[in-house]
């Protein structure tokens, strides 16, 4: 019977060092990959953003809002603002509820960009509710000036012009600050002096007044937004008013 000599079965010194060499290489690459994967999925849950909500309803007395099915805010008045808010960027779904009930008056996906303070504004009628994602310019003022921004949500109001006036300026004497602002829309970015000023709404290309809101103070390096709005319940008289942010 032959004799088996099993060193000889076995691999050669020199292809021992070969195959650690191979082992040790793809050892590395999954090592490599691991740690990329790691790092980008850590960066996409870093990846934020600042979320505001603003009701503007004047049909819905109170709102809550879901966002990707957790509670973000309740019992939201009609034009109130939860201010920004820190949350994760990304595809999100936004659901707005008739507060304390399971009646959607709205939901929708939005994709909520890196780093941006956006604001998500409810709006429209009890029967026909709407929303929009609007990207905020929230970057400061520089020294010695104010900025702000001019949004409409009043149903009741026909296509507007806006004036942002020195207190004891009248409409007559000057043009718009935003003109035939439509609903929903922002109207654009405006910068001023800081001081005391009086809003204005007319109806667009008219000196017709609808609504007007005095002495308002805008501080300096100051960031506002004014929303034009309808009269709680829906409806005249319009309404004027001022958030910080």
């Amino acid at each position: 019977m032959a004799k088996i000599n099993f060193f000889q079965l076995l691999p050669h010194p020199r292809r021992y060092s070969c195959i650690f060499k191979r082992f040790y290489g793809v050892f590395l690459v999954l090592l490599l990959i691991g740690i990329s994967g790691c790092g980008s999925g850590r960066q996409n849950r870093d990846r934020r953003t600042n979320l505001r909500v603003i009701n503007g309803n004047a049909q819905i007395s109170a709102i809550d809002v879901l966002v990707d099915g957790r509670s973000f805010v309740e019992k939201m008045g009609y034009l109130e603002s939860t201010g920004y808010v820190n949350v994760r960027s990304g595809q999100r779904e936004i659901r707005a509820l008739v507060s304390g009930t399971l009646t959607t008056i709205g939901s929708t996906s939005f994709n909520l960009s890196d780093g941006n303070d956006q604001t998500l504004l409810v709006f429209g009628t009890a029967e026909n509710p709407r929303s929009t994602l609007l990207r905020d310019d929230t970057d400061g003022a520089p020294k010695g000036s104010v900025k702000f921004q001019v949004i409409r949500v009043a149903e009741a109001a026909p296509r507007a012009d806006v004036y942002v006036l020195d207190s004891g300026t009248s409409v007559e004497s000057v043009g718009p600050t935003v003109r035939n602002i439509g609903l929903g829309i922002n109207g654009g970015y405006f910068e001023g002096l800081p001081g005391t000023y009086t809003i204005w709404v007319t109806i667009a290309n008219s000196k017709e007044v609808l609504a007007v809101e005095r002495d308002l103070v805008f501080e300096d390096r100051g960031f506002y937004t004014i929303l034009i709005a309808d009269a709680p319940g829906g409806g005249e008289p319009i309404t004027i008013l001022r958030l910080k942010g």
